[in-house]
């Protein structure tokens, strides 16, 4: 097959130990192409310079060059291999944009995963469009403790494919704060996350309303490069949003003056392959998966079959609660002698025996 055919194509790779099988949950699946196509379109106004803003159905303008076509998938890791249509003359001066945007993309994407904040710069020079392209490469890496990793190629034999991993999406999101870093003078840095009430959605102030608990209610004002993460934002679900906020004079929380980044916070069982507590490391043989639970301000994630449970006001806090069950249940009854336990217990430690490789860290 010719360089040139290679370069039409856009293939996105799953791997990593979640979905080792290349059995991957069509939501998730879904959600991802969603994100590479958005890529592709944000980077196709980009190389054309464009500065109408992108309301509406403003990726109309690019569909016809950027849009991909399914045109095959290959199992072990699952492998998807969409495709651009032949290019129109009559359609930009006779220019490829849609070779142009999936170049960028990929450039710009290896460029973040470099970590250098200034060929980040260099690649893409106007900060609004910046903004926008890491936000849309955010939604397309993995989240914190997915056990999955993509890989995105761009068609071309000279060009390897860019692992985008849980890190990427960490890079991205520190590249994001130094953008934006100008515009909080000497607001605190802040996290929430609560029930979104309310969008303000082509309405100045440009703001969202989370209920972070009953009675309180948190405005969070986001700007343009937002747009698009907003508008896909349900009123009643779970948020997250981040940004620099101004406090009361009893350091309470008033409000978010500048939103850095704002996202439905996913209920699906997360998969978990790896423990670490105490110096102790242990790594099991497949991932399992956890339940998320979310209430009054809590976190919590449990697993049924192996008894363990973890939770606090804090995700983060809440998975090293995680950490610290499962060391403990594994020590105490993973490694315990079977005659030694009744009931449930004895089901736990066969769980606990099968699934955690003997050089994990006992």
């Amino acid at each position: 097959m010719a360089e040139s055919e290679h370069n039409r194509q856009v293939t996105l790779t799953f791997g990593g130990e979640a979905f080792a099988d290349g059995r991957v949950p069509l939501t998730l699946l879904a959600d991802k192409l969603k994100a590479l196509q958005s890529l592709l379109f944000h980077a196709a106004a980009t190389v054309e310079h464009d500065t109408v803003a992108r309301r509406g159905q403003w990726m109309n303008r690019y569909r016809d060059a950027v849009e991909l076509h399914f045109s095959e998938a290959r199992t072990g890791s699952l492998v998807i291999e969409a495709e651009l249509n032949e290019p129109e003359a009559s359609l930009f001066d006779g220019r490829d944009v849609g070779i142009e945007a999936i170049d960028l993309a990929y450039e710009f994407a290896r460029t973040v995963e470099a970590g250098d904040s200034k060929a980040v710069a260099a690649k893409v020079p106007d900060r609004q469009e910046r903004l926008t392209l890491l936000r849309t490469l955010e939604q397309l890496a993995p989240r914190t403790n997915e056990a999955f990793d993509l890989t995105f190629g761009n068609g071309s034999i000279n060009h390897p494919g860019i692992r985008l991993s849980a890190q990427t999406r960490a890079r991205t999101q520190a590249l994001i704060y130094r953008e934006m870093i100008d515009d909080a003078s000497d607001l605190e840095g802040a996290r929430i996350v609560g029930t979104l009430t309310k969008i303000h959605y082509d309405v100045a102030p440009q703001k969202l309303s989370v209920r972070v608990r009953k009675g309180q209610e948190i405005d969070c004002y986001y700007d343009e490069s937002l747009r698009e993460q907003v508008s896909n934002l349900c009123a009643g679900s779970i948020v997250e949003v981040v940004g620099w906020a101004t406090l009361t004079n009893n350091g309470r929380l008033k409000q978010l003056d500048v939103v850095t980044g704002v996202e439905a916070v996913s209920m699906e069982p997360i998969r978990i392959s790896r423990f670490e507590h105490g110096g102790r490391v242990h790594q099991l043989r497949e991932a399992v998966p956890f339940n998320i639970e979310f209430a009054e301000g809590v976190w919590a994630y449990s697993n049924d079959t192996l008894g363990i449970r973890g939770y606090a006001f804090k995700r983060d806090d809440a998975l090293r609660e995680l950490n610290e069950a499962f060391d403990f249940a594994y020590r105490d009854i993973g490694l315990a002698e079977e005659d030694s336990l009744i009931g449930k217990a004895i089901d736990m430690r066969r769980e606990f025996q099968r699934l955690v490789q003997v050089n994990g860290g006992d």
